[in-house]
């Protein structure tokens, strides 16, 4: 995989400090990730701007270093201020429910479990120069808070080798050299240096999750809240699900769905539990048919326990009995 990573901010145009300083702490994360997906066998470009370079310029030059690498993932790491604690990672709207969505969360997730701090999560955002202008899928990584006395300790404890570590699993998976064991409980996977995930997810050849103890997850997991369902192989499971004579819905990111969601062109309807509905649905005194495959009737008349019912281009019911079809669906003009 092709992947571009940077340094938040440069020396003449700083980023935040107080325990920490962000453009020292970024760019010794950023180093070590580079070292890190380099030996994993990626191809890795460093488009940090130049230190002499002040704002806008700085931000300019990332972008159009980005965009030149023919990298189809870009990183930029920084470090967070403003008296909260915990780690994030943001994405442009454009990626949500997509990749970049999927790569903040599993970032943002990973580093929580190995620093112990708080899971702020994936969080969009439309505002920031390097999300809008980055032509790839792209995330703005936040390490910690700089001014969290609890963030400092818990950066410190763990140094940049091992948060860039974090990343790339969260990116790309494991470091090649990697196996999994199986024992009395279940399975976990052994990294080439001995240690193992916990508590996080990871990229294989699949999406898998660990619980706290380091075993591989199956069924359904709460995860930064969203439930997720992992497979009897203990792969992360996407798409249409038949669970316990229920059909679910889980997005690419493996999220379970949950309210309207449109599927190959047609709406379904999620309940809160995340089980699909059929038949009539009422919601704000407004009235839906849900067909045997889930699928939300709109812009038709269908013949309904004997009686014809017709839907407007929204799926609500417009009418009631229309005695003028002679069977089959009748579409609205």
């Amino acid at each position: 995989m092709r992947i571009t990573v940077n340094g938040g901010h440069t020396p003449t145009s700083p980023g935040a400090g107080k325990y920490l300083d962000e453009v020292r702490c970024d760019r010794a994360v950023k180093d070590a990730l580079i070292a890190e997906l380099r030996a994993r066998g990626h191809a890795v470009t460093d488009c940090t701007a130049d230190d002499r370079m002040p704002y806008p310029e700085e931000l300019d030059a990332q972008v159009a270093r980005a965009n030149a690498s023919g990298a189809a993932l870009a990183i930029s790491i920084h470090f967070n201020a403003g008296g909260g604690t915990g780690c994030e990672a943001l994405y442009h709207p454009a990626s949500a429910g997509g990749e970049g969505e999927r790569v903040a969360a599993r970032i943002s997730s990973a580093l929580a479990s190995l620093m112990r701090i708080p899971n702020r999560g994936a969080k969009q955002r439309g505002d920031l120069g390097w999300l809008n202008g980055t032509d790839m899928t792209a995330v703005l990584v936040e390490v910690c808070f700089v001014d969290s006395r609890a963030d400092e300790a818990a950066y410190n404890r763990v140094g940049p080798a091992a948060v860039a570590r974090a990343i790339a699993d969260a990116v790309v998976g494991g470091a090649s050299g990697g196996e999994w064991v199986k024992d009395a409980k279940g399975w976990w996977y052994r990294r080439a240096d001995g240690s193992w995930p916990a508590g996080e997810w990871l990229l294989l050849d699949a999406w898998y999750r660990f619980d706290d103890d380091g075993y591989a997850a199956t069924g359904w997991r709460e995860v930064g809240g969203k439930w997720y369902l992992l497979g009897d192989d203990c792969r992360m499971l996407t798409g249409w699900q038949l669970v316990g004579g229920k059909w679910y819905y889980l997005d690419d990111s493996g999220a379970m769905a949950t309210g309207w969601r449109k599927v190959d062109g047609k709406w379904y309807w999620l309940d809160g539990s995340g089980a699909m509905q059929t038949g009539w649905l009422k919601l704000g005194g407004t009235w839906y048919w849900l067909d045997d495959s889930g699928a939300m009737a709109e812009s038709t008349c269908r013949s309904i326990g004997g009686k014809w019912y017709a839907f407007g281009a929204s799926g609500a019911m417009i009418s009631g009995e229309v005695p003028t079809a002679e069977g089959g669906d009748m579409v609205l003009g």
